[in-house]
């Protein structure tokens, strides 16, 4: 059996453990497709030998993409062609949300059997407790929380930092209980208003964790700016998050993943994987 491993959309840590957790096998036929969904259209096709992989690095290294045509119907269908062409019998796709629609809709209306390993760190993919980076952004945001709390404390500041997540805020969450620091999660009047009492009340530096998918972000940032009565800050810790080194649980996770990914096809079973109660589990289309 001949498997494509492709990533699709935002990079996330350990996508190049589930890569290669892909590739330890000796049952399957495992090839690489450079770029995501791109790849297959362009036909950038690489066996595992011909590149280097890292588990300890973060990003993708056999590249990542998000391909705007492959929303069309066409596109799918010619993508479906390309594979049985290049003898491919089913494709793994390491991905956020927008990677699992592609390959749902890709095995609706061709029948091409695809698995999608749950790789974001928004921790937002359906019917899973777990997505691959997820542990190692939170703990770049926690790095980011030591180093801050020491220069806001020698200035007697608050420093409001924002964190991706996408609409989710469960990022932002952990890494302010995680922390101990204040999560803003909530833009009302009556919210901030608490939130900038609190802080005059304790009359001491702090963090405060915004999401990025906070509605009305700004005026909830300014608002806070002027309520809190030490000096404010903000910063934007962006793509920082995504570039985090893999954690050790990351690399576990996305190795175990990769390799899961593999076994359920060779057993002619495909659908997206997830991690529920500490066991990787597959859901069906």
């Amino acid at each position: 059996m001949q498997i494509g491993v492709l990533c699709s959309g935002g990079d996330a840590p350990g996508m190049n453990a589930a890569v290669l957790g892909t590739a330890d096998t000796s049952e399957a036929e495992v090839v690489f497709i450079k770029n995501g969904y791109r790849g297959i259209y362009e036909r950038t096709f690489a066996f595992p030998n011909a590149i280097e992989i890292e588990a300890s690095q973060a990003g993708a290294a056999i590249g990542t993409a998000r391909f705007d045509e492959f929303r069309q119907p066409k596109t799918r269908a010619e993508i479906a062609k390309i594979l049985h062409e290049e003898g491919l019998d089913a494709l793994v796709v390491a991905g956020g949300n927008g990677s699992w629609e592609g390959a749902r809709l890709l095995k609706a209306e061709t029948g091409f059997p695809v698995i999608v390993v749950p790789a974001t760190i928004d921790n937002d993919f359906p019917n899973t407790d777990y997505t691959l980076g997820f542990d190692s952004a939170l703990d770049c945001i926690s790095n980011a929380v030591d180093d801050l709390i020491l220069t806001a404390r020698s200035h007697h500041r608050v420093f409001l930092l924002e964190v991706m997540g996408r609409k989710s805020f469960e990022l932002a969450e952990s890494a302010a209980y995680a922390n101990f620091s204040i999560p803003v999660l909530d833009e009302s009047k009556d919210n901030l208003d608490r939130i900038a009492e609190n802080v005059n009340k304790q009359g001491r530096s702090q963090i405060l964790i915004v999401p990025e998918g906070l509605p009305d972000k700004q005026d909830a940032i300014e608002y806070l700016s002027e309520k809190i009565e030490l000096e404010t800050k903000y910063l934007n810790l962006s793509y920082l998050q995504r570039g985090a080194k893999p954690t050790t649980y990351d690399r576990l996770i996305g190795h175990r993943f990769g390799a899961e990914a593999i076994s359920y096809l060779l057993a002619n079973q495909d659908g997206y994987l997830g991690r529920k109660d500490g066991k990787i589990m597959l859901s069906n289309w």
